[in-house]
């Protein structure tokens, strides 16, 4: 298995630092991308990735990570989606507006992990 580039969310300094209503903030936000980024695959890969775990995702940052909680989100360059242990297959004429529309069923939120 190849080491991937990125750093989960709660390995960052931003994150560790931040009160907890904050690192709640920044939970929702990474799991919402998740989701943007499971549908996205899913159409592309024709694989839909199930586990939205935080630990399953690497965060990747356009200069360097941030140290302020307000500039967090616009600081993420990418996502990238890891552990396809939870995986489904996908139709192979799937849209992603049919993914997005059915998020409730395709996209769990994944909070409780």
């Amino acid at each position: 298995m190849e080491k991937k580039e990125g750093v989960l969310l709660r390995n960052t300094a931003v994150y560790k630092l931040a009160t907890l209503q904050e690192q709640r903030s920044m939970t929702e936000q990474i799991h919402a991308m998740m989701c943007r980024q499971a549908v996205e695959d899913a159409v592309t890969f024709k694989v839909y990735h199930h586990d939205n775990n935080l630990s399953n995702a690497l965060l990747t940052f356009l200069d360097k990570e941030p140290v302020k909680v307000i500039d967090f989100i616009k600081s993420v360059k990418g996502l990238e989606l890891v552990d396809y242990g939870g995986a489904y297959m996908v139709m192979k004429d799937v849209s992603k507006e049919m993914l997005e529309y059915n998020h409730v069923i395709f996209c769990s939120n994944g909070s409780n992990k």
